[in-house]
Formats: C-alpha cells, sequence, structure tokens
C-alpha cells in the first residue's frame, strides 16, 4: 500500500536521529528521526558529493539527488556503503531555530573577514581565545609589521600567536555577533541596489568585523542582539 516499509531483518523500523550542521548558526542540531526499515545504506551522488541515505528519491522518470536535483536512472548510481547499527544521519543545511529568524527577517552574521585574507589565533592565560588579521608579503612570506595585540577579555599583552591561517569560503570565521533585521531596515542600510537584493533573497548576511562595527550592529551581550532590529 501507499506509504508502506519494508522493514529491516534485524533493526526493524531502522530508525535513525538526523543531525542538521547548520550553516547560518553553524552549530549541530539533532533535528528529526528517520525510519529507514530495509534501506539500511547510503550513496555518494556521482555529480555533488553528497551522501544520501536510502538511496536516491523517486521521482517521474526515475530517480534525482536531493541536494543537486541530478537525475539518475537507478534509486543507487553509486555503490552503497551500508550503515552501522549505531549510525546516526548527518547533514548540511538550515536547522529550525534558524528557519524562524529567517522568516522574521535577515539574519546577520560577524565574521573575522573576507575568505582569502590571513588571520591568526592566540590563547589568553585567561582562557579567552582571540583571532585578529594579519598581513602577509607576498615575496616573503613573512608577516608585515605585525602589531602588539591585547585580550579582549583582561586586556593583558598577548604571547605568541598560532601559525598564520586563511581563511576559507567554506569556513568563515565567526565571531559571535548575531542579529535579525527586518527587511525594511535592511534596505535602507544598504544602498547598493544589487547587494541589497541578493542579500534579501538569502535572508543570510556574513559581514566582516570592520563593517559590522561601522554598521553599528550589536555585540556580545547587547540587549538589543536578542531582539529584531526594525
Amino acid at each position: 500500500m501507499s506509504g508502506s516499509m519494508t522493514l529491516h531483518s534485524k533493526l526493524g523500523v531502522n530508525s535513525r536521529c538526523v543531525y542538521v550542521n547548520c550553516r547560518v548558526c553553524g552549530q549541530e542540531k539533532s533535528e528529526s528521526l528517520v525510519m529507514l526499515g530495509s534501506a539500511n545504506y547510503k550513496v555518494q551522488c556521482p555529480k555533488c558529493a553528497t551522501m544520501v541515505y536510502g538511496g536516491m528519491s523517486k521521482v517521474r522518470g526515475g530517480y534525482e539527488c536531493p541536494s543537486c536535483k541530478e537525475h539518475f536512472s537507478t534509486r543507487v548510481p553509486t555503490p552503497r556503503i551500508e550503515l552501522k547499527s549505531w549510525e546516526n544521519i548527518h547533514s548540511t543545511g538550515v536547522c529550525e531555530e534558524c528557519l524562524g529568524y529567517m522568516d522574521q527577517g535577515i539574519v546577520f552574521i560577524s565574521v573575522l573577514g573576507d575568505a582569502g585574507e590571513t588571520f591568526r589565533e592566540w590563547e589568553c592565560d585567561c582562557g579567552h581565545k582571540y583571532a585578529a588579521l594579519v598581513e602577509m608579503d607576498v615575496e616573503t612570506g613573512n608577516l608585515v609589521d605585525e602589531k602588539t595585540h591585547l585580550c579582549p577579555k583582561c586586556h593583558k599583552k598577548l604571547g605568541m600567536g598560532g601559525p598564520p591561517q586563511v581563511i576559507s569560503a567554506d569556513a568563515l570565521y565567526r565571531t559571535g555577533g548575531f542579529c535579525v533585521l527586518k527587511e525594511d531596515a535592511v534596505r535602507r542600510m544598504i544602498e547598493t541596489p544589487e547587494l541589497c537584493e541578493e542579500i534579501c533573497r538569502m535572508r543570510v548576511a556574513f559581514v566582516p568585523d570592520v563593517a559590522w562595527d561601522m554598521m553599528g550592529l550589536p555585540r556580545y551581550g547587547d540587549e538589543a542582539q536578542e531582539e529584531t532590529i526594525s
């Protein structure tokens, strides 16, 4: 009958927790429970490399990857990988909490800098971790006149930092600022029409610290940070 499930010979309904690695808040959260039954495997999409649990989604005329929507003639286009009895499902997306924020307005998140910029990390004796952008000499690969850094928490001089790292487009360095702005407020704030339309369409904006402070957006512990700015 429609909606029926073939039970697994040993695991029965074979229920699995689904953990979503949220690309908005950056946290991994347990969002739901799925029952795989006998479809106790995962396959990797040959186009986008996404791991699909239980095989590709059935659509008219064949099957498709739920991530990139590529069509296939079979549910299992690549070798299946059997799931362990204890294995849960991990995926990338947007958690329910952040979807709620995106319904309210545009989510603004502060980041250290843009992709491709170089930074270093420090850990103060007080336990506070700190990161800052640094300038590198293109020819020598050495740091250029790095200034003395103070711990933002205890204001003591920081010692030797970690090695220089490059900010990745897939893993922007978040610095803790998080607020939701009404769309009307965003349109008043951003004067470039193309950029404004793109931000309003995506419902999320990652803003470098320098621009964040210039815009006067709330920081850690600010009461306004927990409210929707209109």
